[in-house]
């Protein structure tokens, strides 16, 4: 898999990015998603969303094996009262793989007795903070969630969360 900031490279390189860039100036890049197997292996490449202030909507842009796909604007995947923050590659020190050792050792602390099954990772800005965000649906039926510091590394955050409730 490529690093991020290889493939935000190449996007900007490529012409269906250039093109629709010229049409959408109001944009800016929001994060990277990928889907992961239980053991953090990715299943999918790199999809990097960018936020167009003016429509209030993402566009995503799909990594292909040869040049990259556009996936039709949707809705913001976020509350009302959040704030939409850039991603600036710039700022982000902690590499995709070194992440992936971290998560893979802090999750089982964090979580000791769930097995995790598959889940992603989005590379993002929350609250001024670049994070690497791990989520993985455990055997459980819970939602296993940290949150990296995608510059030291250190653990900003976890949660787990119920999906079925008990009554």
């Amino acid at each position: 898999m490529n690093p991020p900031k290889d493939v935000i490279t190449s996007l900007t390189h490529d012409s269906l990015f250039s093109d629709w860039k010229k049409q959408h100036e109001n944009t800016f890049m929001t994060h990277f998603f990928c889907s992961l197997s239980p053991d953090f292996v990715p299943k999918t490449t790199w999809e990097i969303g960018f936020y167009n202030k003016d429509s209030k909507k993402i566009v995503v842009f799909v990594e292909l094996e040869k040049g990259f796909e556009i996936k039709p604007e949707d809705d913001v995947f976020s509350k009302e009262t959040d704030t939409i923050e850039e991603l600036s590659m710039d700022t982000v020190k902690l590499h995709f793989s070194d992440a992936v050792s971290l998560a893979k050792k802090k999750i089982p602390e964090t979580f000791p007795h769930e097995q995790l099954g598959d889940g992603f990772v989005v590379l993002q800005k929350l609250e001024g903070k670049d994070v690497w965000n791990f989520t993985f649906v455990t055997k459980s039926v819970k939602f296993a969630n940290i949150r990296l510091d995608a510059v030291s590394g250190d653990l900003v955050s976890s949660q787990i969360v119920e999906l079925v409730q008990k009554d």
